[in-house]
């Protein structure tokens, strides 16, 4: 190897080396961004109440407040169908929910707990972050105490949601 090949490898090593650590640091921030979930914004985040007016982009809807976007994570589409909330661009809504803010992204995430619009209020999640999807959150599905249990007699089998003990004679219904 020749002292010029030795002179041009050591930048070029250094350059590979930086590049890699970017890339790296890089990488972080967005798998952070696709492997947090509602219930991690909850555990990480701040309980808020904005106000501003919703959008939508790219499939998502935004709460736009003072020059800030926040993604509103509103859980199971099958519970923000039952509210019977119709998200419209340009309407103004009051949403409060637990506030994250992830490095590297240029909006702030919202796990919502309730949507104020048109005179309405919808509930998608309880103050303390529970999800009304979930059989003790709201009981509006798999849980409201209907679904089939093998406990000890207690109300609480092993069921999809809080079961409820319809015989007193040690079976869940």
């Amino acid at each position: 190897m020749t002292a010029r090949t030795k002179k041009m490898l050591g930048p070029a090593l250094v350059a590979i080396v930086v590049l890699g650590v970017v890339a790296y640091l890089h990488s972080r921030g967005t798998t952070e961004l696709h492997d947090l979930k509602g219930r991690d914004f909850v555990r990480l985040g701040e309980y808020q109440t904005l106000t501003g007016d919703i959008y939508p982009d790219r499939g998502e809807w935004f709460l736009q407040v003072d020059g800030a976007a926040y993604e509103l994570h509103l859980g199971d589409h099958t519970h923000r169908e039952r509210t019977g909330i119709r998200l419209e661009e340009g309407k103004a809504a009051t949403v409060s929910g637990y506030v994250y803010s992830q490095r590297g992204v240029d909006f702030i995430d919202l796990a919502v707990c309730t949507v104020q619009m048109d005179g309405e209020k919808y509930r998608f999640r309880q103050d303390d972050g529970t999800p009304m999807w979930w059989g003790q959150g709201g009981g509006d599905r798999d849980g409201q105490g209907l679904q089939t249990g093998l406990g000890g007699g207690d109300g609480t089998g092993s069921g999809d949601g809080a079961e409820q003990n319809l015989t007193n004679q040690g079976r869940n219904r």
